[in-house]
Order: C-alpha cells, then structure tokens, then sequence
C-alpha cells in the first residue's frame, strides 16, 4: 500500500512539474513577438499568422473576429476562427458585405461558398442573399446568385 501511494505521489508530482513547464500560450507569443493584447491578436490576423492566432485562441481571445480575418483574405485563419465558434452574423452587415467583396477578390471561398449556397444564416433565419436584395446592394446580389 505505501508503495502505490508513493508512486502516485510521483506521478501527481511528475505531471505537476510538467503542467507547470509547458509554456502559455502568452510566453509563446511573446517570443513570436506579439503581446497578449487585441492589437496584437488583430495584427496576426491580418498577417495570416496562423500559429500566432492558434495561440491567442487558445489563451482566451474570442474567435468573433471574422471581418478582420475576411479583410485580409487569409482563409485558413477565416476557416479556424469559424472552428473556434467565430460568430458569423457580423458578415451580414453591410462592413460584412464589403469584406466578402474583397474576400472574393483574395480566394476565401469556403465562407462565401456557404454564404451562397444559404447554409449561414442569420438568428432570424435570413440568408446573405435576403439581406443584400434588402439593402439594395445589386453587386453583391449578383455575386450570391
């Protein structure tokens, strides 16, 4: 018995230790260069720094940060954020629209590809394509169809 005891001490032990030497997602991006700030967080958007943006979301920023992430055209960090529960409902405002404008112009089409095919909607069940028809924005209703 005090040999099983002992050894689950060490082991509680050992995983302490390593609990307490694997570095935070903030030291991590402290020696990438970034601060834990939103400044920064948005600044690995923009770059398309995906491991940078992996360890923000880790630390506890929120994914709702779509239209940056569609402004600057970089779809693999548009497909995390949508994997970290990013919130859609931002692209269905006319900033939303303008930012799938340039996303089409820089490749993010798995959004738009939903957003087309009327997959994403909004809370009250309206699509992309119903909301832009309502603002009158002919461009973007072509582009959906």
């Amino acid at each position: 018995m005090k040999r099983l005891l002992t050894s689950l001490c060490l082991v509680a032990l050992l995983l302490t230790l390593l609990t307490a030497c694997s570095p935070t997602p903030e030291a991590e991006l402290k020696k990438m260069g970034y601060d834990f700030t939103s400044r920064c967080f948005q600044r690995s958007i923009e770059r398309g720094d995906v491991r940078a943006v992996r360890l923000f979301l880790d630390g506890g920023r929120s994914p709702d940060v779509l239209l940056i992430a569609l402004q600057a055209g970089h779809a693999d960090v548009v497909q995390i954020l949508l994997e970290a529960g990013g919130d859609i409902r931002p692209v269905f405002s006319w900033d939303g629209f303008r930012a799938l404008a340039r996303a089409a112009d820089k490749g993010v089409y798995d959004l738009l590809q939903a957003l087309a095919s009327g997959e994403a909607r909004r809370d009250d069940g309206k699509t992309a394509l119903m909301i832009a028809a309502g603002f009158g924005d002919k461009e973007t209703v072509s582009f959906l169809l």
